[in-house]
């Protein structure tokens, strides 16, 4: 990369809130993850010089846009600024960060603030299955998947992997059970407080119904209220406030790829465009699969985190459940 990139301050909302409940709106947490954030980099907002706003459908769940524009109200100091929205269903708020990154990687700017919102808990969970079916190809899938679209699916590609694979409902099972066991640990985590036995996540029951077969509830995540934020900076500006380079979190490299949108024109469950993404980002990187310590994966629903250990290295195909 021509100019490094690196996070000098981030900041995140309690996910378990309901914002409606409180008389908030997604304005307040993309000012309060903002303020957090800058607190953190422990800079002068002045120091700011464009922002950046991921969100997925606050058009729809919230009937409001123009995120951008509740940048300057985290500090008078921002407004003026450039600032933009991207949308790209659950990578929006990635997709915000990489351009940012991108941003600095150009030269354009040397500070980015950077924040990812959403406010889901706005509608009955028909109504938000509906808001988030504009996700996929809703025009074309809608007829063909009814109601709850997004979770059928994604347990269409679940099945897909059962049968290519022989994985079992189990395999899924384990993730859930895993997640939100991690859960417990984050304090700010929607799911902190909730109990999920692995026996509960592998049977259907009242508590735990089958939603997507073979998905269940416990398979699906959770709609939100939240919001995280973080503060990008280049090399040259780190040093110019005299910061190290050496304890400073960088960027080493990403991918960014796009595929069809209907699931039946990808290839299910190989998702060999998403591949070249993760090739990408290991080629920038200089790295290989193996050299990593850790990895976060996206798990919107349990199968995708198993398909996702496959499309970065981390398994062969049919192995993720292994992991």
């Amino acid at each position: 990369m021509s100019e490094s990139v690196y996070i000098l301050g981030g900041g995140r909302t309690d996910f378990k809130r309901n914002l409606k409940k409180e008389g908030k709106t997604i304005r307040h947490i993309i000012i309060e993850a903002g303020k957090k954030a800058i607190d953190d980099a422990k800079i002068d907002p002045a120091e700011i010089q464009a922002g950046a706003v991921g969100n997925f459908n606050a058009g729809q769940f919230t009937k409001q846009l123009q995120l951008g524009a509740f940048i300057p109200e985290i500090d008078p100091k921002l407004r003026g600024i450039p600032t933009m929205h991207t949308e790209a269903a659950c990578a929006s708020g990635a997709l915000s960060v990489l351009l940012g990154a991108e941003w600095i990687i150009g030269g354009f700017y040397d500070v980015v603030l950077v924040v990812g919102a959403e406010q889901q808990k706005t509608m009955s969970s028909l109504d938000g299955s509906d808001v988030l079916g504009a996700a996929a190809d809703y025009h074309n899938e809608k007829p063909e998947y009814g109601d709850f679209m997004f979770p059928k699916l994604f347990g269409r590609i679940a099945q897909i992997y059962i049968d290519k694979y022989g994985a079992t409902e189990a395999d899924l099972a384990r993730v859930a059970w895993k997640n939100y066991a991690h859960a417990k640990l984050n304090p700010l985590a929607q799911m902190r407080g909730a109990d999920l036995t692995f026996d509960c996540a592998s049977q259907v029951s009242d508590k735990n119904p089958s939603v997507a077969p073979p998905l269940k509830v416990s398979d699906c995540s959770q709609i939100t209220d939240g919001a995280a934020s973080v503060v990008l900076v280049s090399g040259k500006y780190l040093n110019k406030i005299g910061r190290d380079r050496t304890k400073t979190a960088q960027l080493f490299g990403y991918g960014h790829t796009t595929d069809y949108l209907p699931l039946d024109k990808k290839d299910a469950p190989t998702f060999s465009i998403a591949r070249k993404a993760a090739e990408k980002a290991f080629r920038m990187a200089n790295l290989t699969p193996r050299d990593l310590q850790g990895a976060e994966v996206h798990d919107c629903f349990s199968i995708t985190e198993i398909v996702a250990y496959e499309i970065l290295g981390l398994a062969e195909p049919g192995k993720g459940v292994e992991l």
